[in-house]
C-alpha cells in the first residue's frame, strides 16, 4: 500500500513574489516487503533553500535472519534471534553532500553510525563514526555464517571507529572497545572488490589456543590424566574475506609455561590455510619469535612451526628442574593428524638450544672422586646402598656450572631430545642428554660422570649415572645410579683382601721354611754326631773283636759307603734336575710377566742373601768338622793306654744303636730302610757335608738340603 501527496505552496496560493523560492515537497511512503515494514519520508525545498533534501527510513522485520537477507547479505534462515530494525536519516543540499544518521538491531546487535556523504570527487563517499555493541555477537555470527566462538558461550562485543567509504573499501580507522571484555585497538580495511581485509589489531590479552582455534575448531577438554585433547577435530568455516591482520598483545598465554609479553604478529588467514608468521615477544627474561601455521584438508590437520628465542631465563621456563643460566633456542616442526594429541604425537623436526651460564642443582662434580677415594680407603666391600646414600649427599653440597654448553634438539614422535653433550669439569668427564615427552609433559633426563682414577688404581674408572624423571604426581625425582662404581670398589677390595691373605701365606710359608730347614739342620747335626759317637764305639768294638769280625766290619763298610755315594749321587742328581727345572719354569716365567721383574728381582736378591747366609753358615760347620776331625786325629795319636776309655757297650745295645742311627739316616735321605742283616752291621762314619754350588747363570733357587 502506498500513499503519496503533491506539495503545496502557501506562497502560491497568497500571490507573494517569494512563493516559488520557499515551495517545499514532501513525500512520505509505507509499505510491506515480506514479513518486514517499511514506511520512509522526503522533504526538498523549503524555507531553508531548493536544493534542501530531508530524509528518513524505517523498516521493522520481525525476524532478524530474514531482514538480513532482505539487506543483501547472505544469511542462513535461522529462526528465534529477534527481530530486526533499521533506521536512516538524511540532511543534506544537492550538489553539497549530505549529513547521514543510521542505526539498527539484528541478533541482540545494535548498530550506530553518523557521517556524511562526500560531494567533492576527492572525497570519500561516506565518512563517519561507527559503532557496535553487543551482549553476544555469537547469535549473528551464526546467521551469517561467519566463523566464531561456540554456540553456547557469550561473546560480548563494544567497538567504535571513524569509518570511510571510498568505492569498494571501507576504512575502520581509531578502532577501539572491548573484544570479549578485553581491550581492543586497531585499525580495518575492507577491499570488497578484492576480498581482503587486512588490519592492525592491539589486545590486551590473547592466548595462542584462540588463533589456532580459528583452524581447528572448537576443542575438546583432554581427558583425565591426559595433556592434549584427543577429540577429533570438528569442520571449521573458512573466513568470508582473506584476512591479514598484524596482532599485537600486552599478554599471551602459550598454552604452557609463563605467558609471553608485549607480543606481536602477523595473522594470515584464507580458505586453504592460517599462517602466523614474524611472531616476535618478550618471555622469560628474553625474546621469543617465530610462527606456526595449520592446513587443513577435511578431518585432517597438517601443522608446521618455528620457534627462535634468545636470552630465555631457564628456571622461568622450567621452574622445578634445578636447571639455571639462559638459553638461545632453534626450533622447527611438523605434524599431521586428525586430533590435537595426534599432531603433538607425531612431531617432527630439529634444531639447536646454547646455553650461557649454565647450573644443574644438586651436582656437585667433586663428589664422585671424594666418595670414591673414601670407600675404596675402607677394609670391607662397601654397600651398594650406603654408596648411593653417600655419593647422593655429596651432589647436594653444591651445583654443576657449565660455562657455555651446547647441544642438539631432536624432535621424533612426539619426544624432544637434547644432546648428546660433553664436558670436561676438572678430573670429572660429564656427558649427558635430555628428552621431554611433549605427549604427557614427562622429563627423562641422565647425566654420566667418569672421574681420573687415583694413582695406584686398577680397573675400568669410577662412574656414576645420575637420572631425573618426572613421577606420577609430575615431580621431577633424582636417583643416582652407583652399580658400576659400587662393583668396581667391591673388586679392589676383593682384590685388596687376596692380596693380604696371599701375602699372609707367603709369610707363614717362609717362616714354615726356615723352621723345617732349621730343624732339619739341627737333626742333621744330631744325627752326625749321634753317628759319629757310634762309629767312634764301633771303631773300639771292632779293634776288640777278632780278625775275622774286623774283616766283616771292613767289608760292610765298604758296602755302607758305596751305597751312600750311590744314594747322595742320585740325590744331587735329582736335585740338579730339579733346580733346572725350577730355572726352566723360572725364565719362562719371567719371559711372560714383565710386569713382575721387580719382585723377581727382590726375591733373586732375597735368596742369593739366603745363600750367602747358608754358605756362611756351611763354612762355619765346615770349620767345625774340621777341628772335630783334628781333635780325632790328635786323640789318635794318643796312646791307648792315655786315652780316655769310654763305658763298654753291651753289644746289643751297640747293635740297637746303629740300626737306629742307620734307619733314620735313611729316612732323611728317602731311602727304603735298611733290612735286619744290614741294620745291624757295623757302620763307619759319615763323610763330611758336600755342598752343592749352582751352575753358572741360573736364577735365584731355594737353599739346598744338606746331604
Amino acid at each position: 500500500r502506498n500513499r503519496s501527496a503533491a506539495a503545496r505552496s502557501a506562497a502560491g496560493r497568497s500571490g507573494s513574489p517569494r512563493a516559488g523560492a520557499d515551495a517545499e515537497a514532501r513525500i512520505t511512503a509505507e509499505g510491506t516487503a515480506a514479513a518486514a515494514r517499511l514506511s520512509g519520508s522526503a522533504a526538498v525545498g523549503g524555507a531553508a533553500g531548493g536544493d534542501k533534501v530531508v530524509g528518513a527510513l524505517r523498516v521493522d522485520a520481525p525476524d532478524s535472519a530474514a531482514f538480513l537477507a532482505q539487506l543483501g547479505l547472505e544469511a542462513l534462515p535461522l529462526p528465534g534471534f529477534g527481530p530486526g530494525r533499521l533506521a536512516v536519516d538524511l540532511d543534506g543540499r544537492f550538489g553539497q553532500g549530505a549529513t547521514v544518521k543510521v542505526s539498527g538491531t539484528a541478533a541482540g546487535v545494535q548498530m550506530a553510525g553518523e557521517g556524511r556523504i562526500g560531494s567533492a570527487a576527492q572525497e570519500p563517499d561516506l565518512a563517519g563514526v561507527l559503532s557496535l555493541d553487543t551482549a553476544d555477537i555469537g547469535p549473528l555470527m551464526q546467521i551469517l555464517a561467519l566463523p566464531g566462538p561456540d554456540a553456547l558461550g557469550r561473546l560480548p562485543v563494544q567497538l567504535q571507529a571513524r569509518a570511510t567509504l571510498a568505492g569498494e573499501r571501507l576504512d575502520l580507522a581509531d578502532l577501539s572497545g572491548r573484544f570479549a571484555a578485553e581491550p581492543l585497538a586497531g585499525r580495518l580495511s575492507l577491499d570488497l572488490g578484492r576480498g581482503r581485509l587486512d588490519g592492525a589489531l592491539q589486545l590486551d590479552r590473547l592466548a595462542v589456543s584462540t588463533v589456532s582455534g580459528l583452524a581447528l575448531g572448537r576443542l575438546q577438554a583432554p581427558l583425565p590424566g591426559s595433556l592434549w585433547p584427543g577429540g577429533r577435530f570438528g569442520g571449521v568455516l573458512p573466513p568470508p574475506f582473506e584476512t591479514t591482520l598484524r596482532l599485537s598483545a600486552r599478554q599471551l598465554d602459550l598454552g604452557a609455561g609463563p605467558p609471553a609479553a608485549d607480543a606481536s604478529a602477523t595473522l594470515r588467514w584464507t580458505a586453504e590455510a592460517l599462517e602466523v608468521t614474524q611472531g616476535d615477544m618478550a618471555f622469560a627474561g628474553g625474546r621469543l619469535g617465530g610462527g606456526f601455521s595449520v592446513r587443513r584438508q577435511g578431518g585432517q590437520a597438517a601443522f608446521s612451526m618455528k620457534l627462535v628465542g634468545q636470552g630465555l631465563d631457564v628456571p622461568l621456563v622450567l621452574p622445578n628442574a634445578g636447571i639455571g643460566g639462559r638459553a638461545d633456542i632453534e626450533l622447527d616442526g611438523a605434524s599431521s593428524s586428525e586430533t590435537v594429541a595426534g599432531l603433538v604425537g607425531t612431531l617432527s623436526g630439529g634444531g639447536l638450544i646454547r646455553m650461557r651460564g649454565a647450573t644443574l642443582a644438586r651436582l656437585d662434580t667433586r663428589a664422585l672422586s671424594g666418595v670414591t677415594a673414601a670407600f675404596d680407603a675402607e677394609r670391607d666391600p662397601p654397600d651398594l646402598a650406603r654408596v648411593r646414600a653417600s655419593l647422593a649427599a655429596a651432589f647436594d653440597r653444591a651445583a654443576l656450572q657449565v660455562a657455555a654448553p651446547e647441544a642438539p634438539l631432536t624432535l621424533s614422535g612426539g619426544i624432544l631430545r637434547a644432546g648428546p653433550m660433553t664436558a670436561r669439569m676438572g678430573d670429572v668427564e660429564l656427558s649427558g642428554s635430555a628428552a621431554v615427552d611433549l605427549r604427557n609433559g614427562r622429563l627423562d633426563a641422565r647425566a654420566v660422570l667418569v672421574a681420573e682414577p687415583p694413582p695406584g688404581w686398577s680397573g675400568p674408572a669410577p662412574q656414576a649415572t645420575v637420572l631425573w624423571r618426572t613421577n606420577r604426581s609430575g615431580v621431577i625425582e633424582r636417583d643416582v645410579d652407583v652399580a658400576s662404581l659400587t662393583n668396581v670398589l667391591t673388586t679392589r677390595a676383593v682384590a685388596r683382601e687376596l692380596e693380604r691373605i696371599e701375602a699372609a701365606e707367603s709369610d707363614l710359608r717362609e717362616r714354615s721354611f726356615f723352621l723345617r730347614r732349621q730343624k732339619s739342620e739341627r737333626e742333621r747335626l744330631e744325627r752326625e754326631l749321634r753317628e759319629a759317637e757310634e762309629a767312634r764305639l764301633a771303631e773300639e768294638a771292632r779293634i776288640a773283636e777278632e780278625a775275622r769280625k774286623a774283616e766283616e766290619a771292613r767289608r760292610a763298610e765298604i758296602a755302607r759307603q758305596q751305597e751312600e755315594a750311590r744314594r747322595a749321587e742320585q740325590a744331587r742328581r735329582e736335585e740338579e734336575a730339579r733346580r733346572a727345572e725350577q730355572a726352566r719354569r723360572e725364565e719362562e716365567a719371567r719371559r711372560a710377566e714383565q710386569a713382575r721383574r721387580e719382585e723377581e728381582t727382590r726375591r733373586a736378591e732375597q735368596a742369593r742373601q739366603e745363600e750367602e747366609a747358608r754358605r756362611a753358615e756351611d763354612a762355619r760347620r765346615a770349620d767345625e768338622a774340621r777341628r772335630v776331625a783334628e781333635e780325632a786325629a790328635r786323640l789318635q795319636q794318643v796312646p791307648p793306654a792315655l786315652r780316655p776309655q769310654a763305658k763298654p757297650v753291651p753289644e746289643d745295645d751297640q747293635t740297637e744303636s746303629v740300626s737306629a742311627g742307620v734307619e733314620e739316616a735313611a729316612r732323611l735321605l728317602g731311602l727304603p730302610p735298611p733290612t735286619a742283616g744290614e741294620a745291624a752291621t757295623p757302620v763307619a762314619p759319615l763323610p763330611p757335608p758336600t755342598l752343592v754350588r749352582p751352575a753358572p747363570g741360573a736364577g735365584p733357587r731355594q737353599p739346598p738340603l744338606a746331604p
